[in-house]
Formats: C-alpha cells, structure tokens, sequence
C-alpha cells in the first residue's frame, strides 16, 4: 500500500502473514509470558524478521531472521527459535491453522536465507594479481556466521569432560590440582561446529583458548567475536594459551573461551565458556 508524507509517496511493504499468538520469553529455566494473552505476530521480507506487537501497539520483540535459524516446532500449537543474539523466543498459538502457516512460511524464508548466506563469494579480481600467500588466502571458502547457543552442560555430558581435559592439559601436572571447573557454556551448537569443520577440512583446525581476560571473555560469550571490539579484530582473534595465575589458582574464579580456529588464516568459532 502507499501513503503520503510531507508531499512525497511512501511504498510500505504489507506482511506476509499476520496470526495471533501469546509471547513467552525464556530466563534459561523457564518460559515467562510477556505482553497481552494473544498479541499480533507480523512476519515481514525484506528484511526477513518477525514482530510482536501488543493490543496496544507496543512492540515486543523484533526477531530477524537468518540461514542457520533454528525454527522448532515442539507440539502442534507451540513454537520456538533463538535469535542471532541467542535470546530464546516462545509462541503459542490458539489454532493448529494459524501455527501451521506460521511455520511453513517461516520454514521456506529461512530455507531462502540459507541458500543466499552460503552462495560462493566472488573472488575479485585483485586478487588474482596478489602474493602467494594472499591468493591461497582468497582461495579458501568464506567464513559463515553461527548464531551464540548458550546451552549449560552437565558434568556427565561429553563436551563438558573434553573442556576439562583441554584445559588440564594446558597447565603443568603440579597446576593441575589446583584447577576445579565449576561451569561449562556451550556456545555454539554441535551441528555447528561439525559444519565449521567440514568446510574447512582441508586446512589444520585446533582447539585454542581465547587469550583475553575475565571480563571480555564473559563479554565474547554472551555477544560472539564483536565483543573484542573493532581495533582487536582488525589484527585477528587472540588465541593461544590463556595462563591463569599460579598463585590465584586456589582462591579465584576465572573464565576462559575455547574455540574452533583453522590455523592457516585464523578463521575461529567460539564453542564453550570454562568458568
């Protein structure tokens, strides 16, 4: 439809399906509602997002869209996915119709997501009159984005004893006494981080540390590698080994970040938070 403003016309796009659906936002351990009991779910293209808005008009949330969205559907009636910020999104809708259209709509924008985020990229054409090393560089396959999970492990869980085993290996035997891991974040799912590894097989991957302090690494598990901040970044992640202090290791907490990086170019996924 169009509209005016100010003497100029304005094309605004129409969503492509409006449904009712009561909102739940999780703290980690439950669902919360939020907002009216049914509130008005509006799923917008371009850009690909859907928008949660209360009787009122109030907006909710706004949750975009992308490739490797993980849009579930647990019962017939209930739905639910996590944003690119990791924050986990619940809806319930009041007829099987209405959820049904909700997600074969969704479930085909995020399909078409996909296939435009993992197109090729184009090598330029400066590029090919680079160095060696550069051009092996351009070479490679870009890398791909992968939303923070944050999923708290158990200590009978798999990734929790290979971080553990990680990380002790990373100190000498008279340290290793010393070092007690009382939480595990993972931060990347295992999907992931078998797609991580699959597309660049071909390379040298290791599992390195995060070399950053107490406080970026919270930072960097709750936000991903822009927590680092632009001038870090622009001369790569730090990684290698994160030496705690032995003289801090009885009485203090530490975190460390361990990621998936591939040596040759230092492309890295964060996968679990060691506190």
């Amino acid at each position: 439809y169009q509209r005016r403003v100010r003497g100029a016309t304005v094309t605004a796009m129409e969503p492509e399906l409006t449904v009712l659906a009561a909102y739940y936002a999780s703290d980690g351990t439950a669902w919360i509602p939020i907002g009216d009991d049914l509130n008005t779910i509006t799923v917008h293209r371009n850009p690909s997002r859907i928008q949660c808005t209360t009787e009122a008009g109030e907006s909710l949330f706004v949750s975009e869209l992308f490739g490797e969205c993980d849009y579930q559907t647990p019962s017939d009636q209930f739905h639910q996915w996590s944003g690119k910020d990791g924050a986990a999104i619940g809806l319930s809708f009041p007829t099987v119709l209405e959820a049904d259209n909700m997600a074969e709509l969704v479930e085909e924008m995020i399909r078409e997501l996909r296939k435009e985020e993992f197109k090729p990229r184009p090598i330029p054409a400066s590029g090919l009159e680079s160095s060696a090393g550069q051009h092996m560089v351009s070479g490679m396959p870009a890398p791909l984005k992968f939303p923070i999970s944050r999923r708290e492990l158990l200590n009978t869980d798999d990734g929790w004893r290979a971080a553990e085993t990680h990380l002790r290996l990373t100190y000498p035997a008279r340290l290793r006494s010393g070092i007690q891991i009382s939480a595990v974040s993972e931060l990347a799912r295992e999907q992931h981080v078998q797609d991580f590894e699959a597309r660049y097989q071909e390379y040298a991957i290791s599992d390195l540390w995060l070399a950053v302090g107490d406080v970026t690494a919270e930072r960097v598990g709750r936000e991903g590698f822009q927590a680092l901040g632009a001038n870090m970044l622009s001369l790569g992640v730090p990684l290698g080994v994160y030496l705690l202090d032995r003289e801090s290791l009885p009485s203090e907490a530490r975190q460390m970040v361990l990621c998936k990086a591939v040596s040759y170019t230092h492309l890295t996924l964060p996968t679990k938070r060691i506190v």
